[in-house]
């Protein structure tokens, strides 16, 4: 468990760092693959296999789960990661246990204990606390570069405007 809470701390730093400028997708791709090569001789070497053969419904639920949950929620981690960058953009993953706990109690009756309630008191600061400012820090580029023109802005504006700039007189 400390090992999955360590490289979730370091995954945002990583990425951020490295692999900023590359496209989410081969990002994700090769992180699957690489976790995938990891854990595939531990189950060959634990028997981790089912004993028998799962229903097809299943396998239909594993593939829905797979497509339709795993696919989705790595898009809008795209978008996020687009929008709000990946450090704050990760926080979301820490709310999933809050979810887990919650559907637990709900549906099938499990135990909310004052150290789970705690736990929750502790993922909910900390995500505060990393999106809490709301802005983003202005960068030394940001800073020297050069300003723009009025013109520039009104070009798009006026492509939308048949032909008339908002700009101009």
């Amino acid at each position: 468990m400390g090992i999955v809470v360590v490289g979730y701390a370091i995954g945002p730093v990583i990425l951020a760092r490295c692999l900023g400028d590359l496209p989410g997708l081969p990002v994700v791709t090769a992180g699957l693959v690489v976790t995938t090569l990891i854990y595939l001789p531990l189950v060959l070497l634990s028997g981790g296999f089912p004993s028998s053969r799962p229903s097809g419904d299943v396998l239909v639920a594993v593939a829905v789960l797979t497509v339709v949950c795993t696919a989705s929620s790595f898009l809008l981690l795209f978008a996020l990661i687009g929008e709000l960058g990946p450090v704050r953009a990760t926080t979301i993953v820490y709310l999933n246990p809050v979810v887990a706990v919650v559907a637990g109690a709900a549906f099938l009756n499990e135990k909310v204990t004052a150290w789970t309630l705690l736990g929750f008191v502790l993922v909910l600061a900390g995500s505060y606390l990393v999106n809490g400012s709301g802005r983003e820090p202005v960068s030394s580029e940001q800073i020297s570069a050069e300003p723009v023109s009025a013109e520039a802005i009104a070009e798009p504006l006026a492509d939308r405007s048949n032909g008339r700039s908002p700009v101009a007189g």
